[in-house]
């Protein structure tokens, strides 16, 4: 019918059959997708929409990654999208050129990684295509669009919308997922990317003159104010015949990504002897089991029902057990000396923190 033909040229220059053509390639892939996701905006509080969230789960026995591409689909055939690029500075202290955004609940992970500097090892590691997913070698300053018929600048508002929106969606997913990701022992690893039917063009100002060429994908750190927090992260423009070239990049990216963490989750067991923040989440963990051990090895329940796991502490290749409560030193001694609650506690080290080492109870110093 003519009324049905003139609806799908309607529908064609929409950015919807994109939209559609990106998430179809994502699915044949093997990424798990989720479209038309609404978050609400932290200015004006409005719902916004995200066009697609991508996906692939990567399991390992440890703590399986969560990989998530972000992503904006956009059509402009009217205008050029153009960055205007600069040479990136050796020494910059005023921004984070490899920003990584990840949400885990995996412990001791997740306290390893507050308490150690894993951020340069991960891409040392994991190799050229992470680095090209998560760092960009170009400072791209500006953007414009320019009107495909007349040559001239025309407003920025779409690509700072594009990137203002996936930021936005960045900082609701990262504070969202604890309310449904509990118990999962998952890291979530984060990328944006908007796609583009339409024409990319690099102007690199390296010179009095810029250089223009048309390119298959730009990548910007973007920095920009979230819930009253500045945030930076890499946002990539793919152009759409470009997107498989890219996918399959990110895809190499989330399999060393995955293998990196799977060797970090067993470095944070061993760093119970190193780190304070590992030691924390072990010691508040032994707190629910302390009482009931004392107890069940014979010990009166009016003496030492009272006790409290202070902290541990590692010294002298011991790790420490420090009590508080109503305990003192002789009571100490006491636990020190019975092999029953000794070695109830030494299965516990073993089976709840991979530590078979030596250990003894210690009063807490009072400051």
């Amino acid at each position: 019918m003519e009324e049905f033909s003139q609806i799908s040229q309607a529908l064609s220059r929409t950015g919807f059959p994109l939209e559609n053509k990106i998430y179809n390639q994502l699915k044949k892939r093997g990424w798990g997708v989720i479209s038309n996701k609404y978050y609400i905006d932290d200015v004006d509080r409005k719902a916004r929409e995200l066009d697609l969230i991508a996906y692939k789960v990567l399991e390992n026995p440890e703590c399986d990654l969560v990989f998530s591409i972000f992503i904006s689909c956009k059509k402009d055939h009217e205008n050029y999208w153009t960055f205007l690029s600069r040479s990136r500075p050796n020494l910059d202290p005023n921004n984070d050129w490899k920003p990584v955004h990840y949400w885990t609940d995996c412990e001791p992970l997740k306290s390893f990684m507050h308490d150690f500097h894993w951020r340069n090892t991960l891409f040392e590691k994991a190799g050229e295509d992470f680095s090209n997913v998560f760092s960009t070698g170009q400072d791209v300053f500006a953007y414009q669009l320019v009107s495909r018929d007349k040559y001239a600048p025309k407003d920025d508002r779409p690509i700072f919308q594009s990137v203002s929106s996936l930021m936005k969606a960045l900082d609701h997913e990262k504070k969202s997922i604890p309310n449904r990701a509990r118990g999962g022992r998952r890291i979530y690893l984060f990328t944006l990317a908007t796609v583009v039917d339409g024409e990319l063009i690099e102007a690199s100002y390296n010179s009095n003159m810029p250089h223009l060429r048309k390119v298959d994908r730009v990548s910007q750190l973007s920095n920009y104010i979230v819930d009253e927090t500045d945030v930076s992260s890499v946002v990539h423009f793919v152009e759409h015949t470009h997107f498989e070239q890219f996918l399959s990049k990110v895809s190499s990216a989330a399999d060393s990504a995955s293998s990196f963490f799977k060797e970090l989750a067993e470095k944070a067991y061993a760093a119970i002897m190193t780190s304070q923040k590992v030691r924390d989440y072990f010691s508040t963990r032994f707190q629910a089991e302390l009482v009931w051990k004392v107890r069940s090895s014979g010990f009166p329940d009016e003496n030492y029902l009272g006790l409290n796991v202070a902290s541990f502490d590692y010294m002298d290749d011991e790790l420490i057990i420090q009590l508080a409560g109503k305990v003192d030193f002789s009571m100490i001694a006491k636990l020190n000396r019975d092999e029953k609650l000794k070695g109830a506690v030494g299965v516990w080290l073993i089976e709840s923190a991979r530590y078979s080492g030596n250990f003894r109870f210690d009063l807490a110093m009072p400051f």
